[in-house]
């Protein structure tokens, strides 16, 4: 089974006029919750409202491993997103509307556990994006916002009477609120619900269909500023859901069985940012307590057993942005989480039980250069420190032995505002 880990750690930063996902990643890519910024209006479309008039573009290598010790950003994948937002009318008077294009979408499951024999989908896959919509209107104290997101593949072919089909796709609505409920306290809270279909026939009378279909979650945070030097940031997260196949007919799928995984994940955390002067910040955070808990679906006497828990008790970050020049910004962050995870079941008619305990660490650097009308922040590949000089080091990144592809730059994002 594959190592599972929810580091879900946290920190706060300042809230920029634009910023980007690859300022999140060069700051710690679970700072997302704790940031206010145009990238993240997919957790709280009701702040679209605040982001009209951008042109943004994100490049770089993604990593479909997002937690864990192996988290990371450098694999042999690489993928791009473009974005555009534009104000409705005089002064957004009809809101704001956001469009997106990617190459791809990510499977609900971001756990990627039990997926069914012969290697059949456990819903964490990624699967060609086709819409990605938002819009978004703002009242005197509060905004709203809403999202819709549809990715899917199909195959249908039929020769000699036999017929094959393969279809999968994910269909996500999200809808935000934003309420401004003091001169220092603004509140957002968000629910979004996501299901997924899934057809397999491979020429035989069997097919295999989505079951159990579904995850929902809501969430919610709060800028409250304390000082003004602290700003705090608390959230919480509460996801639930099955995701689930089942056949028709004895096969790989007994009707009797179902394979896919059920559970839920909750996390609390606490950061604050640290407005040192206008050029420097320092960021830290806490989640105090996090907790996911899954297990097999269970869909008959027949069924998989076992579950998995693991719990974060706790995570921090730290992080630190500073404009050396009007030109020129410079990030670090880093997260550490405490974990321990227990495996329970049974497996050939005897119980087994077995936990880990660890504590992975992780680090990021970045740029940013703020140019006219653009602002681009480039995330660095940790090794570029030290490699970066191979004229006078003879070491070039990526020409030893290293789980990064080598190449000094991970991820860029470009905002234009118009």
């Amino acid at each position: 089974m594959k190592k599972l880990v929810l580091a879900m750690l946290i920190i706060a930063v300042a809230m920029p006029a634009f910023a980007s996902e690859t300022r999140v990643w060069a700051l710690g890519p679970m700072t997302a919750p704790f940031i206010e910024d145009d990238s993240n209006v997919f957790m709280w479309p009701a702040t679209l409202a605040g982001y009209a008039n951008l042109v943004t573009i994100t490049a770089g290598y993604y990593d479909v491993v997002k937690y864990g010790d192996d988290r990371g950003y450098y694999d042999d994948y690489m993928t791009a997103k473009f974005g555009l937002t534009y104000g409705l009318g005089e002064d957004n008077k009809y809101g704001v509307f956001g469009i997106w294009w990617a190459e791809h979408t990510w499977g609900p499951n971001e756990m990627g556990a039990w997926a069914g024999p012969g290697g059949y989908t456990s819903f964490s896959e990624d699967v060609y994006n086709k819409f990605n919509l938002m819009w978004a209107l703002a009242f005197e104290t509060i905004d709203i916002g809403i999202r819709f997101e549809r990715a899917d593949e199909a195959y249908k072919g039929e020769s000699a009477g036999v017929t094959f089909e393969d279809y999968i796709s994910y269909t996500t609505l999200g809808l935000g609120l934003r309420w401004n409920l003091s001169d220092e306290t603004l509140l957002d809270v968000a629910f979004d619900y996501t299901s997924v279909g899934y057809t397999y026939q491979d020429g035989g009378d069997e097919i295999i269909e989505a079951d159990s279909k579904s995850i929902m979650a809501f969430r919610g945070r709060m800028f409250y500023e304390w000082t003004d030097v602290i700003t705090w940031v608390p959230y919480f997260n509460y996801k639930m859901g099955t995701l689930s196949l089942q056949s028709n007919e004895e096969g790989f799928y007994d009707p009797d069985e179902c394979w896919g995984m059920k559970g839920f994940q909750l996390d609390l955390g606490l950061a604050a940012n640290i407005n040192v002067n206008d050029d420097n910040l320092i960021i830290v955070g806490i989640e105090p307590y996090g907790l996911y808990k899954g297990e097999p679906a269970d869909c008959g006497s027949d069924a998989e057993t076992g579950d998995m828990q693991m719990t974060i008790f706790p995570g921090f970050v730290f992080g630190l942005e500073s404009d050396v020049k009007d030109w020129l910004t410079f990030r670090a962050g880093c997260d550490k989480a405490l974990l321990k995870t227990t495996y329970t079941g049974e497996a050939e008619g005897e119980s087994y039980e077995e936990y880990y305990t660890w504590a992975p660490f992780n680090w990021y650097l970045g740029l940013g250069f703020h140019v006219s009308d653009f602002d681009i922040d480039l995330l660095l590949n940790n090794e570029v420190p030290f490699s970066m000089g191979y004229w006078l080091t003879g070491i070039q990144p990526g020409s030893y032995d290293t789980d990064d592809i080598g190449a000094p730059i991970g991820m860029i994002s470009a905002t234009y505002s118009f």
